[in-house]
């Protein structure tokens, strides 16, 4: 979570490493991106992936879930195969 996290900041990393962040537009122009309304996907649901889920659902995403062994409470459930799960959505 803390890597996807990063990822939506990275234009404001960037910029922090050279000292952009010291003008006042800076703040203004990198806007970050919003993780609300995006869909993550947890492959395994024991206990990091329950976190991640959980994680992920704190900030608004969409959570999908593949774990073909654990019962998965809460969360919509990738039907058959993660594979097939995969060439659908991407």
């Amino acid at each position: 979570m803390a890597l996807i996290l990063a990822m939506t900041k990275k234009d404001q990393i960037g910029g922090a490493k050279v000292g952009a962040w010291r003008e006042k537009r800076f703040f203004h122009d990198h806007k970050g991106i919003e993780l609300a309304g995006k869909t993550l996907g947890v492959a395994g649901f024991g206990r990091i992936g329950r976190r991640v889920a959980l994680l992920g659902a704190a900030f608004g995403m969409h959570v999908i879930v593949y774990d073909p062994f654990a019962r998965v409470a809460g969360f919509k459930q990738a039907p058959h195969s993660m594979n097939c799960w995969m060439r659908r959505h991407f």
